[in-house]
């Protein structure tokens, strides 16, 4: 009873399992639809990118080697017209050297991209972290509490079972005096009546014979 009371004050949300949230990878989801053995999805996110590595190097390649056999195309001049003048230039080295600016820029992206999705992950792990402690903490509290509460309502039931056993012990006491008054009071009562009938029995003998 004391510790259903004691939950009854606690808030309803300092109660409540900490939420978590979980990202499920599409593979999980589909094993997870169809009953399967779950999948690890680190190993495929590992895989997912090994791919795109690859998938990337395979491009670059058959681009340098598509540049490489015609290399004497990529660099016959010709006259480039642009918008205020003309001049002569390569135009395939040109659509080459664009090629790769643009894949320049594109890998600074991605090496931009992963460096901060790195910083929002290490972020938010640290914000896990802190709310992880609190969390602890708060249950450490409430832990804390709850012995409190308890050491109390056990010290005040020691106290109201002394008290208890005080106030049988001294109506027995009470009960046990008035008994042994009692008692001494009928045996003076049967005393009295005794001297009483034996006094009229010595009258009786005493009185002489009627003739």
């Amino acid at each position: 009873m004391a510790v259903s009371s004691w939950l009854d004050k606690q808030p309803s949300n300092s109660l409540r399992p900490s939420a978590r949230i979980f990202t499920l990878h599409p593979a999980s989801c589909f094993a997870a639809c169809f009953g399967l053995a779950p999948i690890n999805t680190r190993r495929i996110g590992n895989l997912d990118m090994k791919l795109h590595s690859l998938l990337l190097l395979l491009i670059l390649a058959v681009i340098a080697a598509f540049a490489a056999l015609n290399w004497n195309v990529f660099l016959a001049p010709t006259e480039l017209w642009l918008g205020f003048t003309s001049v002569q230039m390569p135009l395939g080295l040109l659509m080459l050297g664009l090629l790769a600016l643009v894949t320049v820029l594109f890998l600074i992206y991605v090496v931009y991209l992963q460096g901060s999705v790195l910083l929002e992950a290490r972020r938010h792990s640290r914000a896990l972290q802190t709310n992880r402690e609190l969390a602890d903490k708060a249950e450490a509290s409430r832990f804390t509490e709850l012995r409190a509460f308890l050491e109390t309502e056990s010290t005040r039931q020691s106290t109201l079972n002394g008290e208890a056993k005080a106030a049988v012990l001294a109506r027995i006491d009470q009960l046990e005096h008035d008994f042994r008054s009692f008692t001494e009071q009928s045996a003076n009562t049967l005393a009295a009546y005794i001297g009483e009938l034996e006094d009229r029995l010595e009258k009786i003998t005493t009185l002489p014979p009627v003739r």
